[in-house]
């Protein structure tokens, strides 16, 4: 039951702002990817990933999609060609 009020009071007080800070200090700290940082936090708060879609801010958008495009997850966008 305490766990449970824990869970509800860190979604009524997460914002957008304060769940960027919360990844990058992850990512900082503990040397990690931005989609494992996601992760991480959410799994340490029993937060479903499914539901901080609307916390994640369009930099963590564009880094994580970075990150998907260097490992051949998501296809890659307009790069320079190499010379630039």
């Amino acid at each position: 039951m305490v766990e449970e009020q824990k869970d509800s009071d860190l979604m009524n007080f997460l914002t957008k702002k304060r769940f960027t800070k919360m990844i990058e200090e992850t990512v900082r700290d503990m040397k990690m990817p931005y989609m494992e940082a996601v992760c991480h936090i959410c799994e340490n708060n029993n937060i479903e990933v499914e539901d901080i879609s609307k916390y994640i801010s369009p930099v963590i958008k564009g880094r994580i999609e970075f990150e998907g495009q260097q490992l051949n997850m998501l296809p890659k966008g307009n790069m320079l060609p190499d010379g630039f």
